[in-house]
């Protein structure tokens, strides 16, 4: 006992000398205060990032209209070259000058001196123009280039900022580690003194007399092991060991289940989804009686309670598989069998998908529709279900953003539009920036997350970086879900039907 307690003394004052060390070192007190300021600090330039991806994106797409331009004609039909103050107010003089020549020649010959000073008037004009023109078309690139240098500072700082992050979390979590060594430290110290102080205690106790009071007798039962005892403690003790790892199972799952943590992000629940048959992924075309073909129109029921007719709707989700083109295109068909006309618009033009579902020929779409001469109003091809016109994706792409940012995307959007609904199924927020750029054409955003895999930080992410652009109508669909992932109406009206009742 002296040996052990001589130990665990030593062991003491090595763990105290080493949190003392590590506090003198270190401004531990300062460190929780400085987390949340770091956390603060990222989730600002993290913001900022996103918005200035944005920007280069607009800005990309402004400078390579400008450098396709081979002549002043073609600058001046840029829209925003066009409705500069100085260009205009050039334009205006040339026209101005050009009439005072035409009633000039009515009187006077085209080398009479009145001709000639209005000829090098428009001549020094044409030049003046041509230089703000320029001007305009360089200010565009030295704008580009500034929103790349300040891309890359952001991108530094915020790199900085979680390194001091992952720094100070990393040193708290020794710091906690050296205190709970002590206190163990301690405990172990207190038990061996303790136990020491009792036998120097008994030690000088006087020597006590016993008699005996009974004779022992060979039991009839055994006294060890308590059967029934340790089987009854054995029981309530799985019992609330089932109970605390269901419960600590729950807190620490972490995907999108249910309605709750949807609305906490700002977004509106529309309504969930059973799992579809592989086979039937057009539940709404292929099996109308399912579940799941119920639960697309009473989706579409409650949308349209929401937004009304004539909407732009970008169907979308925070990652990959979780069943968005699926949802896209089985809302379209709902849509279109409640007798709406509706075009759907494959906008995923590196993962395509929605001509697989639909069942039509994908070799012309979107893609080459953008690099083509064609009208929005032969884009659009007839599906099996009627009044629904799809626009696939046509050849996928590995950098789509800046046709998908053209003029003739924006024509496209408004004219498919025009007097009928307008669905574009959108790569995933979380990817790519086509996704940010295909959310500016549409007045409302559908995000699709699967009950049980997506994560409730990536929908939140995907949420904030909608209200970054400005979208206000954001709903959430709840896919896939199953007895184990959700306790909603759809997957019993799914077995409802199931049994023939329906």
């Amino acid at each position: 006992l002296k040996t052990m307690l001589e130990k665990r003394k030593k062991r003491l004052q090595q763990a105290e000398s080493q949190l003392r060390e590590f506090e003198e070192q270190h401004a531990v007190a300062s460190y929780e205060r400085e987390l949340e300021r770091l956390a603060r600090q990222v989730a600002i330039y993290e913001e900022a990032v996103t918005k200035l991806k944005l920007t280069l994106v607009d800005l990309q797409s402004k400078w390579e209209t400008v450098e396709r331009c081979n002549n002043l004609d073609q600058l001046l039909a840029i829209p925003e070259i066009a409705k500069d103050s100085l260009v205009s107010f050039y334009r205006q003089r040339i026209e101005n000058l050009k009439e005072e020549r035409t009633k000039k020649l009515t009187t006077y010959a085209p080398t009479s001196r009145e001709v000639r000073s209005i000829e090098q008037r428009l001549k020094e004009l044409q030049n003046a123009l041509k230089n703000a023109v320029q001007q305009k078309a360089e200010a565009v690139r030295i704008e580009l280039e500034r929103a790349q240098e300040q891309m890359q500072q952001k991108q530094k700082l915020l790199e900085e900022a979680r390194m001091k992050e992952r720094k100070f979390a990393r040193l708290l979590n020794q710091h906690e580690h050296l205190a709970a060594q002590l206190q163990t430290a301690q405990q172990l110290y207190m038990q061996a003194y303790q136990r020491d102080e009792q036998l120097k205690t008994g030690g000088g106790s006087v020597l006590r007399r016993f008699e005996v009071d009974h004779r022992a007798s060979i039991p009839r039962v055994p006294v060890w092991p308590k059967t029934f005892q340790f089987t009854a403690i054995a029981g309530i003790v799985g019992l609330l060991l089932a109970l605390g790892l269901a419960f600590l199972f729950e807190h620490l799952d972490d995907s999108v289940r249910d309605e709750k943590v949807i609305e906490k992000m700002g977004a509106k629940f529309l309504g969930s989804v059973p799992r579809l048959r592989r086979a039937k992924e057009l539940a709404v075309v292929d099996d109308p009686r399912s579940g799941a073909a119920e639960a697309f129109r009473a989706l579409r029921l409650t949308l349209f309670a929401e937004i009304g007719d004539g909407s732009k709707i970008l169907v979308s989700s925070s990652n990959a598989e979780e069943g968005k083109t699926v949802c896209a295109a089985n809302l379209a068909a709902a849509i279109a069998n409640w007798g709406k006309t509706v075009n759907l618009l494959d906008g995923d033009l590196r993962h395509p998908r929605i001509h697989r579902i639909l069942n039509i020929d994908s070799k012309t779409g979107l893609s080459e529709f953008l690099t083509s001469d064609d009208s929005p109003d032969i884009a659009f091809v007839q599906t099996r279900v009627p009044r629904l016109n799809v626009l696939p994706a046509g050849r996928p792409l590995a950098n789509p953003a800046d046709l998908l940012s053209s003029q003739k995307m924006i024509d496209l959007i408004a004219e498919a539009s025009k007097d009928r609904t307008l669905i574009i199924d959108s790569p995933p927020l979380l990817g790519p920036a086509d996704t940010f750029v295909l959310a500016r054409y549409c007045d409302v955003v559908v995000l699709v997350a699967r009950a049980g895999k997506t994560k409730v930080g990536s929908l939140q992410r995907a949420v904030a970086h909608l209200n970054a652009l400005g979208i206000e109508k954001i709903f959430v669909i709840l896919n896939r879900t199953t007895p184990a992932t959700s306790r909603y109406y759809y997957y019993h009206y799914y077995h409802y039907y199931g049994k023939g009742t329906g």
